[in-house]
């Protein structure tokens, strides 16, 4: 299933300048485990691999949980938080 994961602005110097990325997901935690993955830079996940609570993400615009089931076609946003 494809999934584009979109990148802040201030995330992007980790990701090579990137706007975005696709993913093959079923869920959203599958879709960031596949960013952090991609880029190890970006320390998405702690040593107990729990998402860190600096990240924000939203699916399709909206606040999404990890546990999302995701559909074929659906962007997760990805941005930093304070």
């Amino acid at each position: 299933m494809a999934i584009k994961v979109e990148f802040s602005e201030k995330l992007r110097q980790w990701v090579g300048e990137m706007e975005d990325m696709e993913v093959s997901a079923q869920t959203v935690h599958q879709a960031l485990f596949a960013v952090a993955r991609a880029y190890p830079a970006l320390h998405m996940f702690n040593c107990e691999g729990e998402l860190r609570s600096i990240l924000r993400f939203t699916r399709n615009g909206q606040p999404a949980k990890v546990t999302d089931a995701l559909q074929d076609g659906d962007t997760v946003q990805l941005s930093v938080g304070a």
